[in-house]
């Protein structure tokens, strides 16, 4: 039975390819955003996340909380 394996060249594009489908997404939902910019730099984006940065274990939520406004009369 052969062994279902996968280069890290293969994952790069699996991912790069999710981060097309988001921004696509992103863009249709919000009736526009940086599409092209996205799209171009995905396989970048994608071998920073998977090869070169170590990122550890998140300790806070994946989802942050509700944006709070900086009024200028408060600083």
């Amino acid at each position: 039975m052969a062994c279902l394996q996968t280069n890290w060249q293969d994952e790069i594009e699996r991912v790069a390819y999710g981060v097309r489908r988001r921004v696509l997404e992103h863009t249709v939902v919000n009736n526009g955003g940086y599409l092209s910019q996205a799209c171009s730099a995905a396989e970048i984006l994608a071998t920073m996340y998977i090869r070169i940065m170590n990122l550890g274990k998140t300790e806070e939520p994946l989802m942050p909380g509700p944006f709070m406004p900086v009024h200028w009369y408060n600083l």
